[in-house]
């Protein structure tokens, strides 16, 4: 019972341990950078604040584990750490909550404060000559808005952290209710000016997501050194049908630059740990989305709204039951990527929930330009959370409408097979 307790506990905060195939091959892309043997000058220091059970430093070499450092929230974790790797520091501690107020204080940090991290990292922390690693596959957890629905309601307060405060003191928006970009948030704060680099295991939509913009800008503006993905259904107990890509990106913390003006290529990587090709992630404005191309035009008009092809819905919390002067057909194109691509659709009257628009003769050739794009490409587990770009319509704005209509009418017979 109590092992059914502790997937459920996990599954709900987005822990899922990592690979030890995959955990192997991040630390062969350290080692491209780091060089080989990187700890046996005793300069590196290795830092795993959501440990759980130790799965990315399994691979590490004996005499590198007195170099480690290792926590996670929960006891049962760290006994299983301390029993595995006798020689490496661990220690429970809530990276989101503990010692927040300290890390976080205006000007010089006074260390006669009681701290929960241990003193030997404190003193770690405070050498200038110490250089880090920080090695990490943090939850993927994100609390639902407020009034999201009944069945999502239970994780409104997942990212309720001491963390998230301190984000919303940056108005950095939306992105705080995501629990890995938490800790991203106090890793730059921790290690600002310090020799560092960050190995992490995470979705990649910090990188491209449209809520993150400020985040990139404020916050996150590193070197990208290397990296790889894979699908997200290697982890034990995720759903195949709804695979993302899962990346290791390794970055230099010392060095800042914005990440629109970097390459990020990575490497791809099936199940059985064989490279099947390369990959760009694009770090674009969101201004420069697909979804910011249309501007939407004033709904004014009472009308019912669908909840599917043939269902409407009058009840929901959120209601969009209003349509434009001049309406022809409602465009339902919610969200800017690829996870999103049964999201798009033609219909009769307003959708029910927020990503419809209405379609008025102005932008009825824009409108069919968005569901065609949207629509063609085939989406899979390496592209779902690919970005739509604008620079996709100058193909496809320059075709008449009857083109447009034809690519449409055999996307939808495409879809009916």
């Amino acid at each position: 019972m109590s092992e059914k307790i502790d997937e459920n506990r996990k599954r709900f905060l987005g822990e899922f341990f990592t690979p030890v195939n995959f955990a192997r091959k991040a630390l062969e892309y350290i080692e491209k950078v780091l060089g080989k043997n990187w700890w046996t000058s005793g300069q590196y220091r290795l830092w795993d604040m959501a440990a759980g059970t130790g799965n990315l430093e399994y691979y590490l070499p004996i005499e590198a584990l007195k170099y480690c450092y290792l926590s996670t929230i929960y006891k049962e974790d760290i006994d299983y750490c301390v029993k595995l790797f006798p020689e490496a520091t661990c220690f429970q501690y809530d990276y989101l909550n503990d010692d927040v107020e300290n890390v976080f204080a205006n000007g010089k940090i006074d260390y006669e404060k009681t701290w929960k991290l241990p003193e030997n990292l404190r003193k770690d922390l405070e050498n200038p000559e110490i250089k880090w690693l920080i090695l990490i596959n943090p939850p993927y957890a994100t609390s639902q808005k407020a009034g999201a629905g009944s069945k999502t309601e239970i994780k409104q307060d997942v990212s309720d952290t001491k963390i998230r405060k301190m984000m919303h003191k940056e108005y950095l928006g939306e992105v705080s209710r995501e629990l890995y970009v938490q800790f991203l948030f106090r890793i730059h704060k921790e290690f600002e000016n310090k020799n560092a680099f960050l190995g992490l295991f995470s979705k990649i939509n910090f990188i491209n997501a449209n809520n993150n913009q400020k985040f990139r800008d404020k916050i996150f503006h590193f070197i990208f050194e290397n990296g790889f993905i894979f699908s997200s259904a290697n982890f034990s107990g995720t759903s195949k049908t709804n695979a993302f890509p899962v990346g290791f990106l390794f970055w230099n913390l010392k060095i800042h630059q914005k990440l629109e003006s970097q390459k990020i290529e990575i490497d791809i990587f099936n199940e059985k740990i064989e490279k099947i090709g390369c990959k760009n992630i694009e770090a674009a404005d969101r201004k420069q989305f697909l979804s910011k191309w249309i501007k939407r035009p004033a709904a004014t008009i009472i009308f019912p709204p669908l909840s599917s092809a043939i269902s409407f819905k009058f009840n929901n919390k959120d209601t969009r039951n209003r349509i434009a002067d001049g309406f022809l057909i409602s465009l339902m194109c919610a969200g800017n990527d690829f996870q999103s691509q049964n999201q798009t659709a033609l219909l009769s009257a307003p959708g029910a929930s927020a990503g419809a628009l209405s379609v008025i003769p102005e932008i009825f050739e824009k409108s069919m330009v968005v569901h065609a794009v949207r629509r063609i490409p085939k989406a899979t587990w390496m592209n779902d959370r690919d970005q739509f770009f604008q620079q996709i319509k100058k193909f496809l704005t320059n075709l008449s409408p009857i083109a447009l209509f034809g690519i449409c009418f055999l996307i939808l017979i495409t879809l009916r097979r």
